[in-house]
């Protein structure tokens, strides 16, 4: 396995610092999003971000296709 590699099912698609736009706008962000492949639900990217000096952080999932999943 590479770097990349998180696991069977997941790659690392970027990886950086950026600047923490929606707090204190230091160049302190670090934001990583992976893409993974559920089983159940298909092609997801997540998301997370997290901030050194002021403490923001945020997570979030994007479902880029859906396998089944709940009807209604």
């Amino acid at each position: 396995m590479d770097n990349n590699d998180l696991s069977f099912h997941g790659k690392v698609l970027y990886t950086g610092i950026e600047k923490c736009p929606p707090v204190c706008g230091r160049d302190s962000l670090h934001v990583i999003e992976i893409l993974y492949n559920d089983p159940a639900f298909g092609d997801l990217i997540l998301y997370s971000n997290q901030c050194d000096y002021c403490g923001y952080r945020r997570v979030d999932i994007h479902y880029l296709n859906s396998r089944g999943g709940l009807s209604g």
